[in-house]
């Protein structure tokens, strides 16, 4: 699936995109149009040294992802409390969906909420409005 098929979701098309590879594996099963949350905190403890990680929440907005492919099934077994963490990867790419400008890494998680999610028989593309993961370990690499 490419990020040109975003276009006949209903949803403007951006100038960026962000990527979604479930389990690693160096392929697109998801396009979305923003992401939040793609940082990480860190508590203060005394003589201010940084001190344990505290979980993350990653909010991914305005997505397209084929309704058959690995990402839609992992969100219908969470659905059935059969809940699977799963180590991915949310990629910032150009406009083209190629060109990977930089890339967290989610290590374990596991979704917790599903904003309104349409598929398309005919297309066999599903749109999702947001998706949200939680996970303890997230880092980030530059290209």
């Amino acid at each position: 699936m490419a990020p040109t098929e975003f276009a006949t979701s209903g949803h403007s098309v951006p100038n960026h995109w962000f990527r979604l590879d479930l389990g690693g594996h160096g392929r697109a099963d998801g396009f979305f149009a923003s992401a939040l949350g793609l940082a990480f905190d860190a508590e203060d403890v005394r003589y201010r040294t940084p001190g344990r990680r505290r979980s993350a929440t990653i909010s991914l907005r305005q997505g397209v992802a084929p309704k058959d492919g690995p990402l839609f099934s992992w969100l219908h077994e969470a659905s059935r409390n059969r809940v699977e963490r799963k180590d991915c990867r949310v990629s910032l790419t150009d406009g083209s969906g190629e060109t990977l400008l930089a890339t967290w890494t989610i290590t374990d998680a596991v979704p917790v909420r599903l904003g309104r999610r349409d598929v398309d028989d005919a297309t066999g593309k599903g749109t999702i409005e947001d998706l949200m993961l939680a996970t303890d370990r997230l880092a980030v690499e530059f290209h």
